[in-house]
């Protein structure tokens, strides 16, 4: 399958434009020209790296539940031979940045018992907990410095399977165990304790690992924004980046941008679907040029955009790249 020829295109015309923005933040200023691959389906990927170069990508992202959707992943032999073996193709490619996709926390049951206490009422109503025997509800413990040397010794243990990766794309929300669920006497807010794990993450990944950290989030209303924006705002560690979707929520053609970029003080790469989740999939043929380029033009007259990140693909055998 071809895939979406015309979507390269519009990418090829419009990242140029990001070369000459400057982030906030000094030492991130550089422009993200990205590709996101979902799918495990070797021939195309190696078709999707060739134009990579060819198209002066600079940055690999490696993603969902065929690549690594949680760095945990990397536990199955299928997936870490696979994640391996694209980022040692991106490395002879020249490719300098890639990143692997990881969410915090996964469910309940990966951690520990001793790490968890009684639930209060608001996380046991959106089901972010574990049930114990005899009824009980528990959340994980954000204040016992054990927990997080765990997580640590947990993921010193997965980033040796992938020794080619050099930076992390972390999820806080839609995950097994969303972090403003859990407690925290120090954190008692939900934008505390979303800083509380970026920082804590951060610090972890960035100055003990040496990796570049990208934390991804969105929203699904207009009432999450300003939630977001406060979060943002907390998270001391200044060494990330932000990336966010074209749209709210997800990648309805109909949805408008996002309108909080500006607020957003770290540098930011907007995420588009190539893989047109919601369009076809790759799999009946379609274009929307005008639909993308508008995106490009709204995000560019942001000084903290640094780039972008476009999925390539809706698993299998979709494809919207083709070598030039």
């Amino acid at each position: 399958m071809d895939g979406i020829r015309v979507f390269v295109l519009i990418i090829m015309f419009s990242y140029l434009s990001f070369s000459c923005k400057k982030s906030r933040i000094a030492d991130l200023d550089k422009p993200v020209k990205g590709f996101i691959l979902l799918s495990n389906h070797r021939a195309n990927n190696l078709r999707k790296l060739d134009s990579a170069v060819s198209w002066g990508i600079n940055h690999i992202e490696l993603s969902h539940y065929q690549l690594c959707h949680f760095l945990k992943d990397m536990r199955d032999s299928i997936c870490r031979s696979d994640v391996n073996f694209l980022a040692n193709e991106a490395v002879k490619r020249g490719i300098k940045e890639i990143f692997v996709w990881d969410h915090a926390f996964y469910e309940m049951d990966y951690y520990p018992d001793r790490f968890k206490v009684p639930a209060d009422s608001s996380a046991v109503f959106f089901h972010h907990t574990q049930r114990f025997a005899g009824g009980m509800e528990m959340q994980l413990n954000l204040d016992d410095p054990g927990f997080w040397n765990w997580v640590y010794n947990d993921y010193d243990s997965l980033l040796a399977l992938v020794p080619d990766i050099n930076g992390i794309v972390l999820t806080f929300i839609e995950t097994g165990s969303y972090v403003i669920y859990q407690h925290s006497l120090k954190a008692t807010t939900p934008e505390e304790k979303i800083a509380m794990l970026v920082d804590s993450l951060a610090e972890y990944f960035v100055d003990r690992k040496g990796l570049q950290l990208t934390i991804r989030t969105f929203i699904y209303n207009r009432f999450e924004k300003d939630g977001m924006v406060k979060a943002l705002s907390l998270i001391k560690h200044k060494n990330i980046r932000v990336m966010i979707k074209m749209v709210p929520h997800d990648w309805f053609l109909t949805y408008p941008y996002e309108d909080y970029v500006a607020d957003i003080l770290f540098p930011v790469v907007i995420e588009y679907d190539g893989g047109m989740e919601y369009c076809g999939e790759n799999i009946i043929a379609n274009s929307f040029p005008r639909y993308f380029d508008d995106g490009f033009n709204y995000y560019h007259q942001f000084p903290n955009v640094v780039g972008f990140c476009a999925r390539t693909d809706r698993y299998g055998e979709t494809s919207a790249m083709y070598s030039r």
